[in-house]
């Protein structure tokens, strides 16, 4: 099925690492399991394709009003605590 468009939701845990709570065939499902401000969406993960080293598909917070993930206060301060 390469090609298929899916959308993972993950929780945010602040120091430790994400957890994934789900993959979706679309981007309304997923925005709709997420249920707390630290869950998130990464959109537009093709099926069956490398994104190679560099890559990260876009990620937003829905309950937090679509917030950018790499703005979120608190896995900015999480990355700057591990120098990532």
């Amino acid at each position: 099925m390469a090609g298929m468009m899916l959308w993972l939701v993950g929780r945010w845990k602040g120091d430790k690492p994400w957890e994934l709570m789900g993959l979706f065939n679309s981007r309304q499902k997923a925005i709709d399991n997420c249920t707390r401000d630290n869950d998130f969406v990464m959109d537009d993960i093709e099926l069956n394709k490398h994104l190679g080293d560099e890559i990260t598909p876009d990620g937003y917070y829905p309950k937090l009003g679509h917030v950018c993930a790499g703005d979120n206060p608190e896995v900015v301060k999480a990355r700057e605590a591990l120098q990532v």
